[in-house]
């Protein structure tokens, strides 16, 4: 579980679906008379999302919502189908099946000289098994071609709980992308809910207050001339 932690927290409402690019840049003091930091990283505005696609049983057409920050580097997906329940047949047919999953596409445009490394992902979300099932994450972070990776991780939720969840990984790679290349990348979400239930159960990336976020965070590193 190295690099892999996950932390349950109380009270939190969390409920959009949202996949973040955000740069993680490093700074140093100039040496020549001046103590201005200096940016590694490539100029903010040279770096954005190009396009994205979607689909599964958890984002159905029409049931994601988008948003792009201004600069384009931030995507945002509001969902509100993307759940899963599981309950005794005596209580009638759940709202949602025992498991959902959804497939985000994206492509990262990367500026000319720079190359970039996927190293962390943040899930978060809603687990409701006090109904005695058990819970189950698993998410797959797929970059294609020299640099890329194909990384299966999988978080499980006990039975007897009802709290949001936070999952960090920080670890997902070190790997640098193809120089100066557009990245297309790949988030695949699947949530299941199994067992004998006595009650109700959800698993969810839609909770009452309509807040949960996948954050991407990247790495920038130059090529080498």
């Amino acid at each position: 579980m190295n690099g892999k932690k996950l932390v349950y927290s109380l009270g939190a409402s969390l409920a959009i679906v949202a996949a973040t690019l955000s740069l993680t840049q490093a700074a140093s003091a100039e040496t020549l008379g001046t103590s201005e930091p200096k940016q590694l990283g490539p100029p903010a505005k040279e770096v954005y999302i190009k396009d994205f696609t979607y689909a599964g049983s958890g984002c159905p057409a029409n049931s994601v919502a988008s948003l792009f920050s201004d600069d384009r580097q931030t995507l945002e997906l509001l969902f509100d189908q993307f759940q899963a329940n599981l309950q005794p047949t005596k209580m009638g047919e759940a709202a949602f099946p025992p498991q959902s999953n959804c497939s985000i596409s994206l492509k990262l445009h990367v500026p000319a000289g720079w190359s970039a490394s996927w190293h962390r992902v943040e899930h978060r979300g809603f687990a409701d098994t006090s109904g005695n099932a058990n819970g189950q994450l698993r998410a797959r972070y797929y970059i294609p071609g020299a640099g890329g990776f194909d990384e299966l991780r999988v978080y499980d939720f006990p039975s007897k709980m009802v709290r949001d969840y936070t999952i960090v990984n920080d670890a997902i790679s070190t790997a640098q992308t193809q120089c100066s290349a557009d990245v297309p990348m790949t988030v695949t979400t699947r949530i299941r809910l199994s067992g004998n239930p006595t009650g109700y159960n959800a698993l969810t990336v839609d909770s009452i207050s309509k807040k949960v976020k996948t954050i991407l965070h990247f790495r920038w590193q130059r090529c080498n001339q």
